[in-house]
Formats: C-alpha cells, sequence, structure tokens
C-alpha cells in the first residue's frame, strides 16, 4: 500500500472516531468514547453497523452486518482496572464476494478516545488471516495512536495484501509501544479491510482476526526511586536553609 492510500485510509477513519465524544471518567484512566463500525459498502448500495459508548468497564459486545452475501462481524472486549492498567480486544470475521466490475469495501474500524492522568505506556498488535477469491482481491491492516491536542500522529503502522501477491496469507503488526504524556487526549485507531473490484459473484474471500491496545502507567525504575530518596533529605535541608 502506498503511502498516499495509507495517508488517505488514516485521515478517513479519523474523521469517523471524531464524530462524537461525550466524556466520562472511568479510575486511573479518563476513557472519553470507544467506537466500532462494521460497513459493507457497494456501489450505491451498503449497510453501516455503527455503536459508540461512554464508559462501562468491563464491555463486552458483538455486532453483525451483512448485505447480499457478503458478511462483517466483529466483537470487542474493553476493561481496565483502578491502577491504569488495560486492555482493549477487537475481533473480527469478512467475508465478501465478487461483484463484477463494482468496488465492495467490507471493513471494521473505529477507536478508543481517551486521556491518561499520568504519563502512560501503551503497545499495539494485530493479525489478520485472509484467503482471496477470484478476481482482483484486497485486504488492508492500520493500526495508529493519534494525539488530539496537538493533531499529530504519534505511531502507525499498516500491512497490505494487494494482487499479485499469494492469494492467502497473514497480515502481522507485531508490538509497538509509545509512551502517553499525562493530561493529553488520545484516540487509539483501528481499521481493517478485506475489499473485492472484479471476480464471481460467489467467489467469496474470507478474513479473520484480532488486534489490541494494552496500557499501563509509567513506573519508575527502583534505581530512580533510590536516588529520590538520597537527594530528598539534603533538598529538605536546602529549604530549611533559606
Amino acid at each position: 500500500m502506498d503511502a498516499t492510500v495509507k495517508l488517505r485510509c488514516f485521515t478517513v477513519l479519523l474523521a469517523v472516531v471524531l464524530a462524537g465524544v461525550p466524556s466520562a471518567r472511568a479510575a486511573e484512566i479518563d476513557v472519553l468514547e470507544w467506537s466500532v463500525r462494521s460497513s459493507i459498502q457497494q456501489e450505491g448500495a451498503g449497510f453501516v453497523g455503527f455503536s459508540n459508548t461512554q464508559v462501562q468497564n468491563p464491555f463486552v459486545a458483538q455486532q453483525s452486518t451483512s448485505l447480499l452475501l457478503h458478511s462483517n462481524s466483529t466483537s470487542y472486549d474493553f476493561s481496565w482496572d483502578a491502577q491504569g492498567n488495560a486492555r482493549f480486544l477487537v475481533s473480527m470475521t469478512h467475508a465478501t464476494a465478487g461483484a463484477g466490475t463494482t468496488l465492495v469495501i467490507n471493513s471494521t474500524s473505529g477507536g478508543i478516545d481517551l486521556r491518561a492522568p499520568r504519563d502512560t505506556r501503551v503497545d499495539f498488535s494485530g493479525q489478520y488471516q485472509y484467503s482471496f477469491g477470484n478476481g482482483f482481491r484486497v485486504t488492508s491492516l492500520i493500526l495508529g495512536i493519534y494525539d488530539v491536542d496537538s493533531q499529530q500522529t504519534v505511531a502507525s503502522q499498516s500491512r497490505g495484501a494487494p494482487p499479485p501477491f499469494a492469494s492467502s496469507g497473514a497480515l502481522t503488526i507485531n508490538p509497538v509501544e509509545v509512551v502517553l504524556t499525562a493530561g493529553r487526549r488520545y484516540l487509539l485507531i483501528y481499521n481493517v479491510r478485506l475489499d473485492s473490484d472484479t471476480g464471481s459473484a460467489t467467489s467469496l474471500s474470507h478474513g479473520n482476526g484480532s488486534l489490541e491496545f494494552n496500557l499501563r502507567p509509567v513506573i519508575p525504575e527502583p534505581g530512580s526511586l533510590a536516588l529520590l530518596g538520597l537527594l530528598a533529605p539534603a533538598i529538605l535541608r536546602r529549604r530549611r536553609g533559606h
């Protein structure tokens, strides 16, 4: 997938996730909203299942969408604890038929909108197994983190498999870790697609996979805590001296 296509996909996904943001509070993480969209579009026809929710912990749900022989099923499982550790898991299954010379876009997308009250490590990863039907078929997996306050992409990874690559295989994003700065608002974003542009209406492409975001607060190293313990008395003495 070239840079132009990746940028276009990421921009469209941001527009979807930023649609509405009711505020709520959850333990040591401010989870403002999460959303998931199961979408099938074909030349003027289509069906979109969209869910978004304020904070519930834990939250487990599933939704399905279908159009003709195309289908899309997505499940999501989010939970966190009072220490600021959190796990967001999304799983999806897609089936996309050919449609002659028309384009079919079958996608699972969405995001988690949050604010970290303290510096927080987050890692994201994903995998997607696919097998193509006949004709022109493509698949892609995009994961990223977007800083809403600065309007900058913090990290993003994408994988794609267009023709003439193998008719079956796997897209894999190994864990990528970044640190979220305390007090800033972020979007954790995902987009998985299994599309067809030509091919027989009875020839199905199949795909299934999962992705996850894991969060944990930054904890000072024992050496740093020990150094702080040594410095504290000296700092207090200096303050008393003034």
